[in-house]
């Protein structure tokens, strides 16, 4: 390292949410031991979409006005010592408000729904680090880590109506979820004969506390109104997995890989009843923990077949847990949303191939997969049957056979010192073999193509992306029956992109951008809701930004 200190300071314009940024960054060394902070704040309001009509209840489709503040933090210390180990520290905050005016949810002139949201996440890591200094020594490589996290997400909605005191309503719900864990892996070069063996053996342990509460006050209650109790019992989650991989080098300059390996998972969810809990008026009893193993085998081969062209193909089975809150957790916000957990849901569990190639490099290259996998007990949202007074509700389900199927590909071409493009495109089908349907929560067909000009002081970027529609999609209900889940058109938008790093100032860097420059109103599938009701709102509600302008200034120091 040249300079033992530097920094850099990031302002960003992001005109979708009308929002401004600030990013500092500083790093040092000091001997053998290096320093990292980092911290961020943004300030703004709802992010737009093309809804035009504004007033209050389900049929307005402009985005409910908001507004939001942000900050995070990031510390690391690293000190490396002889013989290739290093130990590390990090320190890890962040914190998002986000109030919101939700006139969606207002049903007379007079009545006023507030909705403020806070989500933080505190993370704590050390860590062990050690690479050999020859890539071909007995024990080449070692990783450990051990972390604490904590996650909290606090929701407080207001419902007040001056015309209608008997309307008043404040709810607070609180959701953390804290978890510890540490992960270690290490790897062995082993030689036989003309075989190189990379031996690699590691596993996970990690710990889960979730809970819920529920607080607040009415004007009235009733036997279906309630207040200050939990929705789910406090579960304590346990998760652990450990792999081993070989990953055999065969041939001159090893041109073949071969890596088999397998993974082992086991997890268990334990409940407990709490005083709020019980006092919940739908309290039925403790629900029943779960838990489940599971053997995942693989293997992977690899073929440089040219000096910048490498084939692949590979057999893998996977292996996913519910969570504690897709399995336990019952709540509802009138007369947003409700969801619904399920306690008996099932592990999932996959089965796929994949082949493809990997050629050249950041300057020239191009990637080609495919891929087929096929999931037991696959684990979906679904909508719940006789929705009334919300405009949402969901739960979570188990689709017994599901295939998943697709082409992803990228490229990117420099022709010279200044032109160069690229593009990429992502396919897939998702469909439930029992029923005959396809999956909602698998996006559409979506590509993006691009050309750029740049100079040692500027360039720019113009690029078009493009989307097929959706009309095929269903979602399953907790009666059984299927839905149609809401069709999308498909689209292009481009935008364009520009930076500049003036000569005067060489530290200072512009980057400047117009995005959907015709002003297209169009939608992400993938993100429109699940469980949609007579009450829901308007399909336009869910338009992605129109036309919208960022400008970034940044000074490396």
């Amino acid at each position: 390292m040249r300079n033992p200190r530097g920094g850099l300071t990031k302002l960003t314009y992001n005109g979708a949410s009308e929002a401004a940024l600030l990013n500092q960054a500083f790093a040092a060394r000091y001997k053998n031991t290096v320093f990292l902070l980092q911290g961020g704040y943004q300030d703004g309001s709802e992010t737009g979409n093309r809804g035009d009509t504004y007033g209050y209840g389900r049929t307005r489709t402009a985005k409910d006005p908001a507004s939001y503040d942000q900050g995070s933090f990031l510390g690391k210390v690293r000190h490396y010592f002889a013989g290739g180990h290093r130990i590390g520290l990090t320190g890890e905050w962040f914190d998002r408000n986000y109030n919101e005016r939700t006139r969606t949810s207002e049903t007379t002139a007079t009545n006023v729904y507030h909705t403020r949201s806070e989500n933080q996440r505190s993370r704590v890591s050390a860590n062990y680090d050690y690479q050999a200094s020859s890539p071909t020594a007995l024990f080449s490589e070692a990783h450990f880590l051990a972390y604490w996290q904590s996650i909290q997400t606090d929701t407080d909605i207001t419902n007040n109506d001056p015309a209608r005191p008997t309307a008043y309503v404040h709810q607070h719900l609180t959701l953390p979820v804290e978890s510890y864990g540490v992960t270690g892996s290490a790897t062995n070069n082993i030689f036989t004969g003309p075989l190189h063996h990379a031996l690699t053996y590691g596993g996970e342990v990690f710990l889960t506390d979730t809970y819920q509460t529920q607080t607040g006050q009415r004007a009235l209650s009733n036997a279906y109104t309630h207040d200050n109790f939990s929705d789910m019992p406090k579960v304590h989650g346990t998760d652990m997995g450990a792999i081993v991989q070989d990953r055999i080098g065969i041939g001159r300059g090893e041109w073949l890989h071969i890596t088999p390996g397998f993974r082992f998972d086991y997890f268990q969810r334990d409940t407990h009843n709490t005083a709020s809990y019980m006092a919940n008026a739908g309290y039925a009893g403790l629900p029943h923990g779960a838990h489940g193993s599971h053997f995942s085998p693989k293997i992977l081969v690899e073929a440089r077949v040219a000096k910048d062209l490498i084939l692949y193909g590979q057999y893998a089975e996977a292996y996913r847990a519910p969570s504690a809150t897709e399995e336990y957790l019952n709540y509802s916000t009138p007369p947003v949303y409700q969801v619904v957990g399920n306690p008996d849901l099932k592990p999932e569990s996959s089965r796929g191939w994949e082949v493809g190639m990997k050629y050249g490099n950041s300057e020239r290259g191009a990637k080609l997969s495919f891929y087929d996998n096929h999931y037991h007990n696959f684990i979906d949202m679904m909508g719940i049957s006789g929705c009334t007074g919300y405009m949402l509700c969901y739960g979570y389900t188990n689709l017994s056979h599901v295939r998943i199927y697709g082409v992803e590909a990228s490229g990117n071409w420099a022709f010279d010192d200044h032109w160069h493009i690229w593009g990429s495109l992502a396919y897939a089908d998702g469909r439930d073999q029992d029923r005959n349907f396809h999956l909602s929560s698998v996006a559409p067909f979506r590509g993006i193509i691009g050309f750029g000009y740049k100079t040692q002081r500027w360039g720019t970027d113009l690029s078009g992306t493009f989307a097929s529609g959706r009309d095929n999609a269903k979602y399953l209900t907790s009666t059984g029956t299927l839905t149609n889940q809401w069709k999308t058109p498909g689209y292009v938008i481009f935008d364009l992109t520009g930076w500049y790093s003036p000569s005067f100032y060489k530290p200072l860097r512009i980057q400047a951008g117009m995005y959907n420059i015709f002003d297209k109103a169009y939608y992400n599938a993938a993100s429109l809701p699940y469980g949609q009701s007579s009450s829901s709102l308007s399909e336009r509600y869910y338009t992605q930004p129109g036309r919208s302008f960022k400008v970034t200034a940044r000074i490396e120091f």
